[in-house]
């Protein structure tokens, strides 16, 4: 897709976010993420996007934020993996034992479907949308498209993932991954805060993406 095609793709996303009232706003300003997050409410992030773990450069991570008059009403962040011929599990398995501070690998097994993703990634995650916005189908859906598309512009992936809970599974009308993997990852007794055994991996190949930027 050229930078034709996602200006033509994205320009009615971003008008249509407007119309309803809402302006989406990039910020790569780190300590502006953590206090737009704090005004929302949100107070627990997941290691993997945790700004104070993570030594970001700007190039490698972003938040997208919708805003409505003075208020954010919904945020979520990107960051860049090239995983350098390192399998996918190899890392989870690798960063896991760090992010929870574990002495012992803290993963039992990972679903050998995750075997398929390799090379470049670009992670989204850490979603929040406060209540009285929750239920705006449209808005979310045309939010999560607008993700997709900054990402694919951004870096030049080979896959793009996040993760899930299974109540959310069904949302994925909404993003369009071309892949859900349920019980992605189980996990060793206690379970890190902030996952679940029944968590499902979301994740499409650039080329996927490619397809469902075309076919709307």
């Amino acid at each position: 897709m050229s930078g034709l095609d996602l200006i033509v793709h994205g320009a009615p996303i971003v008008a249509a976010l407007e119309a309803a009232g809402v302006a989406p706003e990039v910020v790569t300003d780190f300590d502006e993420v953590q206090e737009r997050e704090a005004r929302m409410g949100k107070n627990f992030a997941h290691p993997m996007l945790r700004i104070p773990r993570n030594d970001f450069v700007k190039r490698e991570a972003f938040w997208l934020f919708l805003v409505k008059g003075n208020q954010t009403i919904a945020g979520m962040g990107a960051k860049y993996v090239d995983l350098t011929g390192e399998s996918f599990e190899s890392y989870l398995r690798r960063t896991s034992k760090g992010q929870y501070d574990r002495s012992i690998d803290p993963i039992v097994e990972v679903d050998p479907m995750l075997g398929l993703i390799s090379g470049r990634l670009a992670y989204v995650g850490e979603l929040k949308v406060i209540d009285e916005f929750q239920g705006n189908i449209k808005v979310l859906t045309r939010y999560a498209r607008l993700m997709q598309l900054l990402c694919y512009c951004e870096w030049e992936f080979n896959y793009m993932y996040g993760f899930v809970t299974k109540e959310h599974i069904p949302l994925n009308r909404l993003y369009g991954f071309s892949m859900s993997i349920r019980d992605a990852i189980q996990w060793r007794d206690p379970v890190p805060e902030g996952r679940e055994n029944s968590h499902a991996l979301l994740a499409s190949s650039r080329r996927q993406l490619d397809l469902l930027f075309r076919s709307e």
